[in-house]
């Protein structure tokens, strides 16, 4: 038997049932460009505000309805809305990074596509915060002081959590954190799952790493989104850069990028983002999507980071502040001028 799971960007943990074999992958629009599109990539959109984050959260999921369950583990109790998929898919369309070899294939002559309620007592000592339905998800906020209590309630109300997944539970219920428990309504299947938008206090975003580790995958790539008054940079993670002479390009114009990426987080002790764009937000093609363009419209700067992490090396939480002042980063990199 294998239970595939990626959790999005770090920021969830897809549970299922022992019989259960679900497939979870992230997707993203396919468009002419020399850098592999990162269709395994694990995807978050923050929006930073004063006091205030935003996170969109993409879920993709297939498998039986009755064996979804998201959970997170939030700062605070949390605006809860949902998003659509094509809000990410234009995003990364707009701010993929695109490599113009030496000697361009014919694909590179065609221009790349532009791309709180009243709290409630629950079993023993969880307290529920909140509670409700949004979309095709039903939702409990609940706490606990005893990881044991807040485990022992979300069994006891369908959330199926493993003994491996106790401790670190345990991690988030002991730094204070309340969790978002999320899973299908009756009659909905996973086909109406869409992408998650939370609205919590909260100074700095954060992706939950260490909770992913119990399910992610090795070379886990997350890709992170980060709209503001200014450039975005991990406080706790190495910020790389990656030179274009450490991008190595095929006869046939492909190239290895994402490898590049991926031995530069390695260097890094595993703990490490790459900025693939940092710009304002008026230098990106105009978007398609309309969520997306209130977001371009609302926020003046946009900030796109990568890497790549294995689970033994989720060690730590990505913390995530505004760094002015830092020089602007194009995703475009042209090499049409240099030697083959």
């Amino acid at each position: 038997m294998v239970v595939r799971l990626l959790p999005l960007v770090g920021v969830v943990l897809l549970l299922v049932s022992a019989a259960s074999a679900p497939s979870v992958a992230a997707c993203g629009g396919f468009f002419c460009t020399t850098v592999p599109v990162d269709q395994a990539a694990e995807r978050v959109i923050f929006t930073m505000d004063e006091g205030t984050v935003t996170t969109y959260v993409q879920i993709n999921y297939v498998g039986a309805a009755e064996d979804f369950a998201w959970i997170l583990p939030v700062p605070a109790v949390p605006q809860i809305d949902t998003a659509q998929t094509v809000t990410f898919q234009d995003l990364d369309r707009l701010t993929q990074p695109l490599y113009l070899a030496p000697s361009p294939p014919d694909c590179l002559l065609r221009r790349p596509i532009p791309a709180a309620a009243p709290s409630a007592r629950g079993a023993a000592e969880t307290t529920v915060l909140a509670s409700g339905e949004v979309g095709p998800f039903g939702y409990h906020v609940v706490t606990s002081p005893d990881h044991q209590e807040l485990v022992r309630w979300l069994r006891d109300n369908g959330y199926r959590i493993t003994a491996e997944m106790e401790p670190l539970v345990k991690v988030y219920t002991d730094e204070g954190l309340v969790f978002l428990a999320m899973r299908l309504r009756q009659g909905q299947n996973s086909r109406d799952i869409v992408p998650v938008k939370l609205t919590y206090e909260s100074r700095l975003p954060m992706i939950p790493l260490r909770l992913t580790a119990v399910a992610a995958t090795p070379d886990m790539p997350v890709l992170v989104w980060v709209f503001g008054s200014a450039q975005a940079a991990p406080l706790n993670f190495v910020p790389i850069k990656i030179a274009d002479s450490e991008v190595s390009f095929t006869p046939f114009g492909r190239n290895d990028y994402l490898r590049v990426v991926s031995d530069a987080v390695d260097q890094a002790g595993g703990r490490a983002f790459v900025t693939d764009f940092a710009g304002p937000t008026t230098a990106i093609n105009p978007p398609s999507d309309e969520a997306l363009k209130l977001l371009v419209q609302q926020y003046p700067y946009l900030t796109r980071l990568y890497t790549r992490i294995s689970p033994d090396e989720m060690t730590a939480d990505p913390v995530f502040d505004l760094a002015p002042g830092q020089a602007d980063v194009s995703n475009v990199h042209d090499l049409r001028g240099l030697p083959a």
